[in-house]
């Protein structure tokens, strides 16, 4: 991450070098989950749980973003224990993080 300082204000702000996600915490989680991203532009995100086979079984998110770091909740009481991909996507960068439900 770097820093951008903001002269009018007198504070310092961090903008991240690259769109992904960071983290999911706690994984292996059951029900909920943090994941934790981070957006490097302005963009339309979408965040999305696929199972193992690659289908989208849940949408966390969809929404304009601008640069920052981001943690949104999936709460997988919904689905069964297992292996699923969170799936962040923008129209330039797509990300994968792995995590496991377990009940």
């Amino acid at each position: 991450f770097g820093p951008l300082e903001c002269q009018e204000l007198g504070i310092e702000t961090f903008i991240p070098d690259e769109f992904g996600i960071k983290r999911a915490y706690p994984n292996p989680f059951n029900p909920t989950t943090q994941i934790e991203f981070s957006v490097s532009e302005y963009s339309m995100v979408k965040l999305d749980v696929l199972d193992i086979n690659g289908r989208v079984v849940d949408q966390i998110e969809s929404g304009y973003y601008s640069p920052g770091i981001y943690t949104l909740s999936f709460n997988g009481k919904n689905h069964s224990s297992g292996l699923y991909f969170m799936r962040l996507s923008s129209s330039n960068s797509t990300s994968t993080h792995k995590v496991m439900l377990m009940k």
